[in-house]
């Protein structure tokens, strides 16, 4: 979805690699407790992206449910919920200029394994759109 809108985007780990970004490893514990980083280890991703050049920010939050019957259908049923913030760090401070959720989505699927992936690749999708629109009102490019 954001390279069809004409987005541009560049993955983390090059930041980490390029520009001496704080690892993904070193604060994905920090999302289990909460659904923001830490004031320390936002500043520090911030500004290892900014080194990079880097204009625009997005992270966010996926949870994902155990796996129930769907009343209709039979099939395995999973619930996602997600969340995601988009940030401007162009300036001394951020700016946050995008926002999506937290929003639920299901998938079904004949095993909880395909039912999952059928869900975040729906909540994927949308999230994207959104978050493509919301740039879109605002005129960024």
């Amino acid at each position: 979805v954001l390279t069809t809108s004409g987005i541009e985007y560049a993955s983390y780990d090059d930041v980490v690699t390029n520009c001496n970004g704080v690892s993904q490893q070193a604060f994905q514990g920090e999302f289990v407790n909460a659904d923001e980083l830490t004031p320390q280890t936002r500043a520090n991703v911030i500004n290892a992206s900014r080194e990079c050049g880097v204009r625009y920010i997005a992270y966010g939050t996926i949870d994902t449910g155990v796996a129930d019957a769907d009343p209709v259908s039979g099939n395995k049923r999973v619930f996602v919920s997600v969340r995601s913030q988009l940030w401007d760090i162009s300036k001394k401070l951020p700016r946050k200029i995008g926002s999506v959720g937290p929003k639920q989505y299901s998938g079904l699927g004949p095993d909880q394994s395909i039912a999952g992936r059928n869900a975040l690749s729906m909540a994927a999708r949308d999230l994207a759109r959104n978050l493509v629109d919301q740039l879109n009102v605002k005129g960024i490019r």
